[in-house]
């Protein structure tokens, strides 16, 4: 999986290489990539991954780096791991599509969407299960995703801005779900 998403990466960029030639890779170099370095406005309410998520905790900003930064590596390498030892592919793309959505710096609420392969596995292995835990925390991850407030300067102060996180917390619910349900699966 991993290999196959890398190689048809590799190949839309040649493509994208030789028919616009290198001021476009250039240009995006300059002018785009800069702004998503700037950590500054990411505690925004509709910015629901792990930048987020601390972002809304601490206000400086190196502390946003560094936290978000080790927290994202570990769910990385714990992702990656749990994927290459299982080998169940579709529990595997859902845990990595949970992951990305985690640790993008600019996680939007729109881009949840992206969850919907995830609700739908994790709800077959939850039928699967005869379990009636997996099946409430399924249902709690899909309410705390799908909800979204309408007034959200209401909770901007420390800690009712936890509030603000709703979508992170379903999403790494689903993350522990998927997790759960992958250390189940025998090694193949």
């Amino acid at each position: 999986m991993i290999l196959s998403a890398g190689l048809t990466i590799l190949l839309g960029l040649a493509a994208a290489l030789l028919i616009t030639g290198p001021g476009v890779f250039v240009y995006w170099a300059k002018e785009v990539i800069p702004h998503f370095l700037v950590l500054s406005g990411r505690e925004v309410y509709y910015n629901q991954g792990i930048m987020g998520f601390v972002s809304r905790i601490f206000g400086d900003i190196g502390t946003r780096k560094y936290l978000t930064a080790a927290i994202s590596a570990f769910l990385i390498l714990v992702t990656s791991r749990l994927t290459l030892i299982k080998k169940k592919e579709d529990l595997g793309l859902s845990l990595f599509i949970i992951t990305l959505l985690l640790v993008d710096t600019l996680s939007w609420q729109h881009h949840f969407v992206w969850l919907i392969f995830p609700i739908i596995t994790l709800g077959y292995y939850v039928a699967k299960s005869k379990k009636v835990w997996p099946g409430l925390l399924l249902v709690l991850a899909y309410l705390l995703v799908s909800w979204n407030l309408k007034n959200p300067e209401s909770f901007s102060e420390f800690p009712k801005s936890l509030i603000l996180s709703h979508t992170f917390y379903g999403t790494f619910t689903l993350y522990l779900l998927n997790i759960y349900f992958l250390k189940k699966q025998k090694i193949t």
